[in-house]
Parts: structure tokens; C-alpha cells; sequence
């Protein structure tokens, strides 16, 4: 690690979720943080600590994470959390000189861009979905009153993070010079997602005791409806060679669980892949590495159908792993060319045949993914992000 100095940038990412818990944009809020550590800045996270079930601050593989303190079991226990989010905001937002927001979902985050301007911290704000958080839900989707003053709020904004073409569309209709718009997919660490050779794929897979003879499918996500394993589910009791599907996502919660409201759904999924598959799926759970996952799989198959640009889509190109997509708004020409990094489907009856096609010629497939990979290392690794951030904030 280099070592700090005076001029240090300190960084502060503020996200709903992050480690132990899984949530995607918390995942990468701690990778991102844990990579600017490791190049010689300063980065921390602040997050929520609900109904105080975790240590209130830890520090996790050289990112320090500290935890509100908020309860929100009811309405009443929420407001009364908010002495307690008001103090945290102000404090951490006070040491440190930068502030990265995941999204308009946190609790109080107008607070966040507010305290930001009057302590005069550069403010980087980051939209994490479309039509949940994009500029157009914030601002314009509002009465009179509201839209006028979340339009001020915004302005305040130094940066607005714009991971894919739509957000940026969005954000333009509001303000149209497009000043403060840093347009980049989020980026991946490339020490963590890289690609292995043929000789160790073959141990990789032994470790993992993945069959050598056997055409493996990866996809990686909550077993949720949202991320359209139903429909894979389908699509996939249609193959007929010898095939292995590996979902590598939580699919079994306890009532503590963030994702606590979903565990009907997802074990209604899961009795579904088992009904349609058979012993040709397997349910990996979450994996703190999902390197070797995507380094020994043969394809990652993706049909998510809401997203603002998935981690998973970039880590998996990182790895050179042959990617088969659904379409997603703002992502499809943007990260994602089909046929020269990606396969991109627009109907769910094109799975088959794609996959079908990706089994007998592994050649074509092998060649995108190799463009996909140089894609990733020549444009979207963390190093360009942070580069290109860096040089955003000084204008």
C-alpha cells in the first residue's frame, strides 16, 4: 500500500447495505473503497446498522465500515432513528473531502447532498436503478412543490455518476448542459476477475468438484422473480446435451435477512428448478469469491429484468467467460455489442438456440469473450473509473 500523506484524498461512500450483507451496489461500494485503500487514498463506508444486529464498526480487508444505528421495524422506531442518522451523516461527512451516494433509496439521502454543500465536500451521486432512483423518478415524476425544490437539491450534486446511456438521457431532460454527467459503467477490480488458463480451469474445477466432461451455464443473483430464473428454468429443461446450470446467489434467508420478505418466492423458485432440472442445477448459495465460478463456467447466462447495469455483467466479461444476455435499457450498445462482446437476446425463446449454439461452436463464443475482456481492461476496469473520477472533479 502506498503510503498516505497530507494531500490524501478521503473518500466517503454511503450505501443502504453493504458487507455481510449482499446487496449489489454495497458489494461494489466495498470493492471500489477497498481498491482506493490499496492505491493509496483513504476510503470508508457508512451504512445502517438495523435494528443494531451487526457491530456498530469493524474494519473488513482494509475498508473501515461504520454502522448507523436505525431500526425499522415500524414507522415510530424509524423517525426515532433519526437523530442518530443526522449526527453519523454529519460526522463522517465532516472528515472526510469527498461523499459517493449509492442511490435514492437511502434513508435521508437529501440530508446527505444538502450537509455535503454547506461543508463544501465534493458530492458524487450515483443512480441505481432505472425507474426506481434514475433523475427522472427524483425530479420530474413529482407535484409542483416537490419537483422544484428536489430540482434545486440536485444542483447541488458535484458529479452525477451515470452507469449507463438511459440515466444520462434522464438526467439531460433536466439539465441539459450535461456538465456534471461522468458517464462510465461502474467499473470491476481486475486483480479479483481475470481469466485462467485451460490447464487451470481443469483444477479449479477439481477444487470445486465440477464435472470436466459436463457444459457449465453460471448465472449469479438473488433467486428472485425480478432476475428471471423462472423463465431460464424453461428454457433450459429444453437442452438435450449434457449441461450442469449453477446459480450462485442467496436462496435460503433467515427472518433477520434483508431479503426476508422474498423467502416464499425464493422457495417457490427453487422447487421450480428442481421440478424442471433435475440433478442439472445446483445452488451454489452466496460466494464471497465468485472468481472461480466465472473462471471455470463455459457460459454466464443473464435475464434480469430490471437493472441500472449489473456488477455481475462486468465481472463476468473480466473473466473472459462467454456472456448471454437479455436486452437492458441503456446497456445494450453502451457496455454490451452483440455479437462482438456479448450475445444479446430479446426474446426468451432465443435462449435455447443460443445456448445450443454456444455448446457446438465454442470458438465464435470464445473470440467475443476475449473482446469482452479487452473491453473491461482497456475501458471499464476500476483504474480507468478512478481516473476518470478524479479528473471529472477537478473541472
Amino acid at each position: 500500500m502506498n503510503k498516505r500523506t497530507r494531500n490524501t484524498r478521503k473518500f466517503l461512500f454511503i450505501t443502504s447495505f453493504t458487507l455481510p450483507e449482499t446487496a449489489g451496489s454495497g458489494i461494489h461500494a466495498f470493492r471500489f473503497a477497498r481498491y482506493i485503500n490499496r492505491k493509496g487514498d483513504y476510503a470508508e463506508i457508512l451504512t445502517f446498522n438495523r435494528n443494531l444486529r451487526l457491530r456498530s464498526s469493524e474494519k473488513i480487508d482494509e475498508v473501515r465500515v461504520i454502522r448507523i444505528p436505525y431500526f425499522n421495524r415500524n414507522l415510530f422506531l424509524k423517525l426515532c432513528s433519526l437523530p442518530f442518522v443526522v449526527f453519523y451523516y454529519f460526522k463522517y461527512i465532516l472528515r472526510n473531502n469527498i461523499v459517493f451516494t449509492y442511490g435514492g433509496k437511502i434513508f435521508g439521502f437529501e440530508l446527505i447532498i444538502i450537509l455535503s454543500y454547506l461543508l463544501r465536500k465534493k458530492n458524487i451521486f450515483r443512480s441505481l436503478m432505472l425507474d426506481v432512483d434514475d433523475l427522472q423518478c427524483l425530479v420530474i415524476n413529482r407535484n409542483l412543490l416537490v419537483k422544484f425544490i428536489y430540482h434545486r437539491l440536485f444542483e447541488k450534486v458535484n458529479i452525477y455518476f451515470s452507469i449507463n446511456k438511459t440515466f444520462s438521457e434522464r438526467f439531460l431532460k433536466i439539465y441539459p448542459s450535461g456538465k456534471k454527467i461522468f458517464e462510465m459503467p461502474q467499473g470491476v477490480d481486475t486483480t479479483v476477475f481475470f481469466p485462467i488458463t485451460a490447464e487451470e480451469k481443469v483444477e479449479l474445477r477439481q477444487k470445486l468438484f465440477l464435472s470436466q466432461n459436463k457444459f457449465i451455464i453460471l448465472s449469479v443473483g438473488f433467486l428472485i422473480h425480478r432476475k428471471g430464473f423462472e423463465e431460464i428454468f424453461s428454457e433450459l429443461a429444453k437442452l438435450t446435451f449434457n449441461f450442469q446450470y449453477i446459480i450462485a446467489g442467496e436462496h435460503d434467508v433467515s427472518n433477520d435477512h434483508f431479503l426476508s420478505g422474498y423467502e416464499n418466492e425464493m422457495n417457490y423458485l427453487k422447487e421450480t428448478g428442481i421440478k424442471l432440472l433435475g440433478d442439472r442445477i445446483s445452488f451454489a448459495g452466496y460466494q464471497q469469491n465468485l472468481s472461480p465460478y466465472y473462471q471455470t463456467a463455459d457460459i454466464f447466462l443473464l435475464n434480469s429484468g430490471q437493472e441500472g447495469l449489473p456488477n455481475v455483467l462486468l465481472e463476468a466479461m473480466a473473466c473472459e467467460l462467454p456472456v448471454v444476455t437479455n436486452s437492458i435499457q441503456g446497456v445494450d450498445g453502451f457496455l454490451t455489442q452483440h455479437r462482438q462482446n456479448v450475445i444479446v437476446f430479446h426474446k426468451l425463446s432465443e435462449i435455447h438456440d443460443i445456448i445450443h449454439e454456444c455448446f457446438q461452436r465454442k470458438g465464435e463464443t470464445n473470440i467475443m469473450a476475449k473482446n469482452a475482456y479487452d473491453d473491461i481492461r482497456k475501458k471499464y476496469s476500476f483504474d480507468r473509473v478512478y481516473a476518470g473520477l478524479l479528473e471529472t472533479l477537478k473541472d
